[in-house]
């Protein structure tokens, strides 16, 4: 029986990389839900939290600050340069 709720899912890294790739939550929110976001550049994190509707206790400027949460995803996008992965 497929899951009927869909798919919550942290970025961490709110570059182009994650933009692209969470264009699937925009097209299918059905399946995919994008509930938080990590990234140290200011304006990038607010651009997320909006094109997504992430309250601000789900925006963190660091991917520690995201992992130091109780749980808020299913799953994570890491949407950070390859050289610091």
């Amino acid at each position: 029986m497929p899951n009927s709720q869909p798919l919550t899912t942290a970025i961490v890294g709110a570059g182009n990389r994650s933009s692209v790739y969470s264009e699937y939550a925009l097209h299918h929110p059905h399946k995919m839900r994008i509930v938080a976001v990590a990234d140290p550049d200011e304006g990038r994190r607010l651009r997320f939290a909006k094109r997504f509707d992430i309250p601000a206790e789900h925006c963190f400027d660091s991917a520690n600050g995201l992992a130091g949460q109780p749980r808020v995803a299913d799953a994570v996008i890491n949407g950070t340069m390859d050289q610091l992965i």
